[in-house]
């Protein structure tokens, strides 16, 4: 009955509607206009334009005509297509009789002989070793699943393959009812910012961002080819507004590294803003760019370029685990687009293989330094790469017209750095570090490369990087000096891990003392190196990476051994090395909040402790020791008691920082909660527990020191 009476009560509306003269479409002149119109006649808005008002019925909606296949050419697609299933190990029973085969039963069976390939490799998860590239207008869209490579080409135009990878599930995305866009997962899009024509800077600040980031940026990364960008950039300047999703979050990015590598004295003199305030414009308006050009499905190189460049200006803000977690995702959109094959063997142009050889190890490297810090291994096997070493090559060598690469320069050229990182790059790829040790591994299992086969591959390794490069570098530029230190701290930081004291059982507490000697020689260098590009004025413009890659593990490791470590003119060294990397990297004492950073201060006090109690069992109680600047910063901050001690100075101890040094009572407690400092002078070499320090490392917000 109510169901009645709701059906009834349904149909009145309607029914007073035509009673009252109503139309159920508007008006010729309203439909004109594109106005509302109130379909009653004569309708409000012909009467007051004095109007004649005149109601038409539009015309049937025309029916589409379908095309008609002939019935042959449908049977020879569906034989087609089930010779494709039949090779992916999909089984078939034909229910079309003798007319047309059909696809009316469908099974699969991996553990089947017919589903696996000759060495029992289930077909369905093989891969051609031919895949297929699709690419159009600086967009790359790989196939080498070989249901898709197969069936590709009976696509009208295949190159619509890249529209629908950019553009799918637009429509979806404007209904509430559906699922939110996977990107929510990576960004919060509650705090981005979808209208970007406001954030850009002003045509001068454009064009000196972009030149900042050709001095302190590019040569560095080498992602972007100048010659090409440039002239992009310079006709976009004028209309924002016009310019490619893609080209918009190169923009934003290019403007978020540009300021991080300034300094705030910089910004405010260039900009007229705090690098603060900048940082935090640029990344978020970067974010949602990315978010507008729909990076998780795009094909476009310039979104991809895009992201990477936003990883990299993440690096002081976000945590080692994000960023190594975003570098995978980073290296899946590449293999969406191929990146992982070389682009020679796919037939692409020699100019767009060369840059993709660039961008593509450039990631692999990103994402290995990711993994180290997380203390787990890099994300793909770097020894399984299908694409070539990127050719040393000036900027000026390549271009989109070219038919052909030029062979490699000798020397130094526009690639110096990245050259040299793709050398090291070529050595880990033979294994020689990757294999010594494993996430999950035992401390002091044995390798298939010895100790002195890896020993002698890294002098080979060193004395190749001389010869090619370090022989032809100027001293004058500032480029060639940043890439002369690093080659020396990668040499050293890469022996520092193939002698790691992870390799020897408990935790190093077995290690001989020759191997003990060779990484705190090792520690003591790569602390010097990173002391001397800060100290160096002309390498300033290139600290906003030089902060990013901190040889914590080294630093770690020098402060245990100085807790055991008190006399010799190698201690002295690596006591003034430790104090410049204080005055450099002042937020080791500043911010405690972060666990790595108060370790290390806990630890460096335990090490100047031992090295006080050192000095009074040899001049005597009463000895008077003075502490440099860091170490009074450390101990005010922890707020722990001290005796008072007169006596003579002992000034033989650390005569390099008495100058800044700041004479305080000392005594020979009460710094880390003992009761006595002796207990640190064993004369047993310290354990260290290298599980504790990865996960503090592995926990570590990688903030700016």
């Amino acid at each position: 009955m109510s169901y009645q009476h709701n059906m009834l009560s349904s149909k009145e509306p309607t029914e007073s509607f035509q009673q009252q003269g109503a139309r159920l479409f508007s008006c010729l002149l309203c439909k004109q206009r594109k106005v509302k119109c109130d379909r009653i006649e004569p309708c409000t808005n012909c009467s007051r334009a004095r109007a004649k008002c005149l109601y038409r019925a539009p015309a049937p909606p025309r029916r589409r005509k379908r095309p008609q296949v002939p019935q042959a050419d449908l049977h020879a697609r569906l034989r087609q297509y089930e010779e494709v299933l039949r090779s992916l190990g999909v089984k078939l029973d034909d229910a079309g009789g003798a007319n047309g085969p059909g696809l009316a039963q469908t099974s699969m069976d991996v553990d089947s002989p017919d589903a696996k390939g000759e060495q029992g490799v289930p077909l369905l998860n093989a891969y051609l070793d031919d895949g297929k590239i699709i690419s159009s207008n600086g967009r790359f869209k790989y196939l080498d699943n070989q249901l898709w490579s197969r069936i590709s080409h009976q696509l009208h135009d295949p190159s619509a393959l890249l529209e629908e990878s950019d553009e799918e599930g637009e429509e979806l995305g404007d209904s509430p009812d559906v699922a939110p866009d996977a990107v929510g997962l990576l960004f919060d899009r509650k705090g981005t910012v979808m209208n970007l024509s406001d954030l850009h800077p002003d045509r001068k600040s454009i064009l000196q961002l972009w030149g900042i980031f050709l001095e302190n940026v590019d040569p560095l990364t080498k992602i972007l080819h100048p010659p090409t960008v440039t002239p992009m950039i310079e006709s976009a300047i004028d209309n924002l507004e016009s310019a490619s999703k893609g080209l918009t979050a190169l923009l934003f990015a290019i403007y978020s590294l540009s300021v991080l590598s300034c300094t705030p004295e910089q910004c405010e003199a260039r900009f007229g803003e705090t690098k603060e305030v900048l940082l935090a414009r640029y990344r978020a308006a970067t974010q949602s760019a990315l978010v507008n050009a729909k990076f998780l499905r795009s094909s476009d190189l310039l979104v991809y370029q895009a992201f990477n460049l936003h990883l990299m200006s993440l690096r002081p803000v976000q945590d080692a685990t994000t960023l190594w977690h975003l570098t995978g995702v980073a290296l899946r959109i590449g293999q969406s687009m191929g990146l992982h094959r070389d682009g020679a063997s796919l037939g692409l142009p020699p100019f767009e293989a060369e840059m993709r050889r660039r961008i593509w190890w450039h990631i692999h490297i990103f994402d290995h330094q990711m993994a180290n810090l997380c203390a787990v291994g890099p994300s793909l096997n770097l020894s399984k790469w299908e694409i070539n070493r990127p050719r040393n090559l000036n900027d000026a060598d390549l271009s989109p017209d070219m038919l052909e690469l030029p062979p490699d320069r000798i020397g130094a050229t526009d690639l110096l750095f990245c050259a040299i990182r793709y050398e090291i790059g070529s050595f880990l790829q033979r294994g020689y570090v990757l294999d010594d040790h494993t996430p999950g591994s035992a401390p002091g299992t044995k390798t298939s490369h010895n100790m002195a086969d890896k020993d002698r591959a890294l002098e080979e390794l060193a004395s190749t990087i001389e010869d090619k490069f370090l022989r032809y570098y100027d001293p004058l530029k500032p480029f060639h000096l940043m890439a002369s230190a690093m080659v020396r701290a990668s040499a050293c930081r890469i022996k520092f891990i193939l002698h790691h004291p992870r390799h020897y059982s408990e935790f190093g507490e077995e290690m001989p003392k020759t191997e003990q000697d060779l990484l705190f020689d090792c520690s003591v260098k790569m602390l010097q190196y990173d002391n001397l590009v800060h100290d160096t004025e002309a390498t300033q413009r290139f600290l906003w990476h030089v902060n990013s890659i901190f040889g914590w593990h080294a630093f770690l490791f020098l402060l245990t051994d100085l807790c055991t470590r008190i006399e010799g003119a190698e201690v002295e060294n690596a006591w003034k090395q430790i104090e410049t990397a204080y005055k450099f990297h002042p937020s080791i004492i500043s911010n405690i909040k972060e666990p790595l950073y108060k370790a290390a201060g806990s630890l460096t006090l335990k090490a100047w402790t031992a090295r006080e109690a050192a000095a009074i069992r040899r001049y005597g109680e009463g000895a008077q020791v003075r502490r440099p600047a860091f170490i009074v910063s450390l101990l005010e901050q922890r707020r722990q008691p001290v005796k008072n001690v007169s006596g003579p100075i002992v000034s033989n101890l650390i005569a390099e920082v008495q100058s800044q040094a700041t004479s305080v009572d000392t005594g020979a407690d009460g710094f880390l909660e003992t009761n006595s400092a002796i207990e640190f002078l064993s004369p047993d070499p310290i354990p260290i527990n290298w599980e504790g320090w990865e996960s503090l490392l592995q926990d570590f917000d990688g903030q700016d020191l």
